[in-house]
């Protein structure tokens, strides 16, 4: 090459910037400060893109499923309301204050006072006391089968003779209910024989206005009628 033409070269590369390097600093010009190139981020596409629906139709799909929902829970298939519960009640004792009682016939005299068997005339056997099973039938041989019917102001008092000083007294007060064991001095162990025929009776508690009243194998209380067989008893009178 002639000298003229490597003397121009050098002098043109001498004019040029120096070729950068990963270790040289950036090249400046006077008067210029470098430039830093922005970091380039991958672009996330926004949701929604070709293809798909719009974010809120799933949205109104929920809503709408939910109004049915609600639609059906309020409503009958018929269409009408569904109806109030109806609250529960407690059964109440029926009162028998206002029911008049069957009629006595006053021509028949009252037993007398002392031990008795109470004779079921709705069944071959007797009224029975035993701790196990409370008030129920038994054979009229049976020692709990008998009572000392004791004078009480015009009532009597049921003493059971295998429980020592204790009486007869309504276990609670109400239809189907039994009888228990309590003092002779309770005000709830007075009872009246009322007459239905000669030696007939009903046996009704003064303090509750039930009668005894057979019901399978049991003695409970029920609201005294004048023809219900299974009420009625004959007091037997027993030596000693």
């Amino acid at each position: 090459m002639p000298a003229t033409s490597r003397a121009a070269t050098g002098a043109l590369a001498s004019a040029l910037p120096p070729t950068p390097t990963d270790d040289s600093p950036p090249h400046t010009v006077d008067g210029v400060e470098p430039v830093t190139p922005a970091p380039v981020f991958p672009v996330t596409p926004a949701p929604g893109g070709p293809g798909r629906g719009a974010p809120w139709r799933p949205l109104l799909v929920l809503v709408a499923v939910a109004a049915l929902v609600t639609a059906g829970v309020l409503l009958w298939p018929t269409g009408e309301a569904t109806p109030e519960a109806t609250p529960t009640t407690t059964p109440q004792p029926v009162d028998t204050s206002a029911t008049p009682l069957p009629p006595v016939d006053a021509s028949v005299d009252p037993p007398g006072y002392g031990p008795h068997l109470l004779r079921a005339v709705g069944a071959h056997s007797c009224v029975g006391w035993s701790s196990a099973e409370g008030l129920a039938t038994a054979s009229c041989d049976d020692a709990g089968a008998r009572f000392v019917l004791r004078a009480a102001d015009g009532d009597y008092r049921l003493g059971i003779a295998t429980g020592g000083t204790d009486c007869l007294v309504p276990d609670g007060v109400g239809p189907d209910r039994g009888f228990t064991a309590g003092s002779c001095d309770d005000p709830a162990a007075a009872f009246r024989f009322d007459a239905v025929a000669d030696e007939v009776f009903r046996i009704r508690s003064v303090a509750g206005q039930y009668c005894l009243a057979l019901a399978g194998d049991r003695v409970v209380q029920q609201v005294c009628r004048g023809d219900e067989v299974l009420q009625h008893f004959t007091p037997q009178p027993l030596d000693g």
